[in-house]
């Protein structure tokens, strides 16, 4: 930057030490006062769910896909439709698995681990037994950043497709990001695991949502993921408790109440 400019940053965050940013409670309360010259910090990674879940309805209509990449989603929607050649109505199911990595990510921030297939088998069923009925039928649309781990993990479902299937040789590699969050956000509930890839699929999608907690394994540790949850509160959101994997739970989460 040229030395003539010289900008005042002022932090209005702090994060916790699992590396959740939340803004401060002097900003929110006098935030009228940083609307006009100022440069504000908002922190390296913020996600203030709790802050802009009341307009995610305002912001799914405003934030749109490219036509071409809407058009291609919606064409292989349809062409799973044809496929199923049943009557039922499909209940399109959007799932993300975030890896790569992410893994280190959550290791070295809160001593967590990723998920493996248990907690898509427990998720998968638990949507198959709210919405498998004489006249409905779920389909699970699976993305992910690491195809092969998919694949070999959830494959074994009759009833999971992957987006890999309908964009490869149709999206260029530049372009597939673009898609997954398209076909995420067009199907009617969502699986997600962590990143804020998954969550905004999720979001945009609306419905139900089935999302992680647990992941460090311990009893009180919590993650970044855990403390956005909490301080949001989701109310159309189911958690799964994956600490033990033979017998994985749904939980409800308590609401955040301090920054540690």
């Amino acid at each position: 930057m040229p030395p003539q400019f010289n900008f005042n940053w002022e932090s209005v965050a702090s994060h916790t030490p699992q590396g959740a940013w939340f803004p401060n409670q002097e900003f929110l309360e006098n935030i009228d006062n940083y609307k006009y010259n100022k440069f504000i910090n908002i922190g390296m990674y913020p996600h203030y769910l709790f802050l802009f879940k009341s307009i995610v309805g305002h912001i799914k209509k405003n934030l749109l896909f490219k036509n071409q990449t809407q058009d291609l989603v919606d064409k292989c929607l349809a062409e799973l439709r044809e496929e199923t050649s049943s009557d039922k109505e499909i209940i399109f199911v959007g799932v993300h698995c975030r890896r790569t990595d992410y893994g280190w990510h959550m290791e070295s921030l809160a001593g967590a681990t990723l998920v493996d297939h248990t907690y898509f088998d427990k998720a998968f069923d638990i949507y198959r037994s709210r919405y498998n009925t004489d006249s409905r039928q779920v389909v699970f649309l699976a993305v992910s950043d690491d195809q092969p781990w998919i694949k070999e993990n959830l494959g074994k479902h009759s009833d999971v497709r992957f987006g890999l299937d309908f964009s490869q040789g149709k999206v260029e590699d530049g372009q597939m990001p673009g898609f997954d969050l398209c076909l995420l956000a067009s199907c009617d509930h969502s699986i997600h695991t962590y990143g804020t890839f998954g969550m905004w699929g999720s979001l945009l999608a609306g419905g139900d949502v089935i999302a992680t907690t647990g992941t460090t394994g311990k009893e009180e540790a919590t993650t970044e993921e855990d403390q956005i949850y909490r301080r949001a509160a989701m109310e159309n959101w189911v958690y799964l408790d994956v600490r033990d994997k033979a017998n994985i739970q749904e939980v409800t989460i308590s609401p955040l109440t301090s920054l540690s």
